[in-house]
This record gives C-alpha cells, sequence and structure tokens, in this order.
C-alpha cells in the first residue's frame, strides 16, 4: 500500500528523511566514499570517521566491529555467518550465497517463532522458496531457524553439517546470547563473525551482539552485511518502496515502524536501549541529520499509519 501525503513537498520531506534514517541504521555511514574489497589492515570500521579506520574499532573487551563489501581474501578469514531471524527473504539468500564461498564457515541461522515469523512466513509462500518450504512441511507455527534451514539445504545445497541452527530466541538479545552460546557448545571458533540482519536492524544487532560477546568474555572481531539500503521514493500514489526492494521484505507501513521504533531504540535515554535506558546495548550516539528526520516524521502524518 502507498501512503500518499498531502503535497509533492511533504512527500520529498518525507521520503529524504526515511532515507537518512535506514542509511544510518543499516551502517552505511560511508556510503558517499569510493567501494573498495576488504583487506584485513584496511578494513572500515563503523561509527569513526575515515581518518581514524584503520586503528581498528577496538571497545576494550577484545571486540571489535567492521564492515564492508567482502572479497574472497576476506571471505576466507570468516569462522562464521550469522543470519539473524528477520521477514527479509534476501538476507537468507545472502547468507547462503556467502556460506557457498566461505566454505570452512559455520552458518547460524538464529530465531524462534517471534513477531516476524509469519511475515517471514508469508514472504516465503511467495517466493520461489516456496516449494523448499512445502516440501519440508513447514508452517509459520515452526521457527524462523527451522524454515531458513530447509532453504539452505534444498535451495543452496548446504549440509546439515555446515548449520547451526538456533531455534529458540524471541528478540534481538537472545538471537546474540544463544547464538554465541551455540557456536561454543559446537567448538565452532568465533573468532571473525559476519552477521546478516534485515538492514533497518542491522546497527542495533551488531551492538546487542558486541555487548553479549563481552558478557560471555568472547574475543571475536564482528563483521556487519546489509544486503541492501533500504530506499523510498515518492511516486504519484504517494510513496513506495524500491521496486528492486519490494518483494519479500516488507509493506511500506511495516518499513516505517521499523525506521522510526529502531531510532527510538538507539536513542540513549529512557525509554531506549542505552545504558541510560534498558541497557541492552553501549551508548549510540545518534546524528543530528537522523534525529532531525525523526522528529520531522513523527510529528506529521506518516507516523499515524506506521504499522509498529
Amino acid at each position: 500500500m502507498s501512503i500518499a501525503p498531502s503535497t509533492p513537498q511533504q512527500l520529498a520531506q518525507q521520503a529524504s528523511g526515511l532515507n537518512t534514517i535506514a542509511r544510518w541504521l543499516a551502517l552505511d555511514d560511508f556510503a558517499n566514499e569510493p567501494a573498495v574489497p576488504i583487506d584485513p589492515t584496511q578494513e572500515k570500521c563503523i561509527g569513526l570517521p575515515p581518518s581514524r579506520q584503520k586503528e581498528g574499532a577496538k571497545t576494550g573487551h577484545g571486540v571489535s566491529m567492521l564492515w564492508g563489501r567482502f572479497s574472497n581474501a576476506a571471505l576466507e578469514s570468516l569462522d562464521a555467518i550469522v543470519l539473524l531471524g528477520n521477514q527479509v527473504i534476501a538476507t537468507l539468500d545472502a547468507a547462503c550465497q556467502l556460506a557457498q564461498r566461505a566454505p570452512q564457515a559455520r552458518l547460524v541461522l538464529s530465531g524462534g517463532v517471534g513477531h516476524a515469523t509469519q511475515l517471514l512466513y508469508e514472504n516465503f509462500a511467495a517466493s520461489s522458496h516456496a516449494p523448499a518450504i512445502a516440501a519440508s512441511g513447514l508452517s509459520a507455527t515452526n521457527a524462523e531457524a527451522t524454515l531458513y534451514a530447509a532453504v539452505a539445504q534444498k535451495a543452496y545445497g548446504l549440509t546439515a553439517g555446515r548449520l547451526i541452527v538456533e531455534d529458540r530466541s524471541t528478540n534481538g538479545g537472545e538471537n546474540a546470547r544463544f547464538s554465541i552460546r551455540a557456536l561454543a557448545e559446537a567448538g565452532a571458533p568465533q573468532a571473525t563473525v559476519l552477521l546478516i540482519q534485515d538492514p533497518t536492524m542491522q546497527r542495533r544487532s551488531v551492538l546487542t551482539w558486541q555487548r553479549e560477546a563481552e558478557l560471555a568474555t568472547i574475543e571475536t572481531r564482528i563483521l556487519s552485511h546489509a544486503v541492501f539500503v533500504p530506499h523510498v521514493e515518492s511516486a504519484e500514489a504517494g510513496l513506495q518502496i524500491a521496486a528492486s526492494q519490494s518483494r519479500g521484505a516488507w509493506t511500506l507501513e511495516r518499513l516505517v515502524g521499523l525506521l522510526l521504533g529502531e531510532v527510538e531504540r538507539l536513542r540513549d535515554d529512557e525509554r531506549g536501549y542505552g545504558p541510560r535506558g534498558k541497557n541492552f546495548i553501549p551508548h549510540v550516539d545518534v546524528p543530528e541529520a537522523v534525529l532531525a528526520a525523526y522528529a520531522q516524521l513523527i510529528s506529521g502524518p506518516l507516523a499515524a499509519r506506521a504499522a509498529r
């Protein structure tokens, strides 16, 4: 469904605000810099200006966080590729394709039955992966990780021995905590872990994994891979998600709700997930441009129609 603001100017402002938030949440901080393959000595570190990127983003607890595009050489350093439960089909495709390119890495599929499970199942049912789900006799009552595993094996030929299926988690904290535990119980190394999540939740997922790794005293390097950056476009009928991203992802209302909700969770105040609130993640400095976009959107007509 398209959401139609009252004037073209409002439409343009809303699209711009949504895209500003989406880029930040997907860890696309360096989008204006030239794209280069990752080199282990020159990886870009999230949250750092270009002048400090080569220093590394050490947190002080043996956890470092990096992101980028992945060359085959970089993929050879991976111990695990972790897909965290979400409704976007492209994240599973990307995780499986990367696993095919990095045969030494375990593929962790994380997700029990949660708020996005029904949406994930509906997206599968409308996708090319529907036969794999049907052949496995699965439904929306099955864990997200179980749905993922069926597709990973039937559509991508990944063996059960490559997979670690974590099917109990129901939120982002448990995704990270239970996946770290599952890797340890499997005796799998996790010195370098690549995280894939719904791009609207990518930033929070990386921060959550950082916190849980620190609590578990696991020394790890976190690589962040958003499969795409959500992009909203204007049309005569209103706002719409870019055509290349609209299938197997979200409705516009759902996307707007995710974007606004993530800003609220990442703000370090009494209602957020930072140290001043629920203390699920480290402190986050939200850029002024993101806060301004959020303020403009939350006070406008779009917020009332967002699916929370």
